[in-house]
């Protein structure tokens, strides 16, 4: 099958979500170069990359210009992770809907 281009999802706050939520594959977490070694990162820093790095997840340093190449020059706040598209369902209908009872049905559509 024909593998759709890459998403990157950049900024402290939007990956944490997205590696809180697990719902993204094939990705790769890129750091900027002055999160490596010794110096003291912020608390959400290492949270993402403690996160990573339990989801054996690639982990690249790369340098702030490397990171500004995936966003188009967007400001990155260091980090920068390349995942797969998110998979959505098509529903046309309302009967489209798999429900194992009928009772509870709760639906919420969002856009």
């Amino acid at each position: 099958t024909k593998r759709s281009k890459p998403e990157y999802i950049y900024g402290v706050n939007p990956v944490l979500a997205a590696l809180s939520a697990k719902r993204r594959f094939n990705t790769t977490l890129y750091l900027n170069i002055s999160e490596k070694g010794e110096r003291k990162s912020s608390d959400k820093m290492n949270q993402i990359a403690r996160m990573a790095s339990s989801q054996k997840m690639k982990v690249k340093f790369l340098t702030k210009m490397g990171l500004q190449k995936f966003t188009n020059g967007r400001p990155t706040q260091n980090v920068v992770m390349k995942c797969d598209k998110m998979q959505y369902e098509d529903i046309r209908s309302i009967n489209d809907i798999p429900f194992t009872s009928e009772e509870g049905k709760f639906i919420l559509f969002l856009d």
